[in-house]
């Protein structure tokens, strides 16, 4: 074997093993469930049930979802668990443990307790950064059975914000972003 040829393949073995290290060695947190995977635009870092069993082990969530509607998964916090600064209300990600009908949306969401004193401009930078949705109040889609939950819990409904990080979120935002190209 020639060196040129010895070269390339001690290349392509070092960045097999630096992927396989890097890749296992991934942090697993809500706000990397959130984060868009750059080499595939509609995934994320990590996927909403890997973040569940990370949660579970840290004692953050209990290992079943509270709530479960259509494909969605409901868990709120058993403490107090801050994500991007903001209080969690709840985490939610769509997962088919059987067929309901069309169509899983994959990704995660999550609703954040936002006070009014915040400008959450953190929080919109970080949703154009990654092509995520964000809905406020009234205009966050929840379930009778969710809204209940939170008013319960004492959150104000008018405080919250959610930070939506789904396949149909991101495709909504990449054509939101042509059409503005275009004008």
């Amino acid at each position: 074997m020639n060196s040129e040829v010895l070269m390339k393949l001690l290349l392509f073995l070092s960045f097999v093993f630096w992927s396989t290290l890097s890749h296992s060695k991934r942090e697993i947190s809500i706000e990397a469930s959130l984060t868009l995977e750059q080499t595939y635009l509609e995934e994320s870092l990590v996927k909403g049930d890997e973040v569940v069993i990370e949660m579970v082990k840290s004692g953050n969530f209990s290992p079943d979802p509270q709530v479960r509607f259509d494909y969605l998964n409901f868990y709120f916090p058993e403490k107090e668990t801050r994500v991007l600064g903001y209080q969690l209300v709840y985490f939610n990600y769509e997962h088919a443990d059987k067929y309901i009908g069309c169509c899983v949306n994959h990704g995660t969401a999550v609703v954040l307790s936002k006070l009014p004193s915040e400008s959450g401009t953190d929080l919109q930078k970080f949703a154009k950064r990654n092509f995520c949705m964000i809905s406020k109040g009234d205009h966050i889609y929840m379930p009778e059975q969710i809204k209940n939950r939170i008013i319960m819990d004492g959150f104000d409904l008018t405080n919250l914000i959610e930070l939506s990080c789904k396949e149909r979120d991101r495709r909504e935002f990449e054509e939101e972003a042509m059409v503005q190209e275009v004008q």
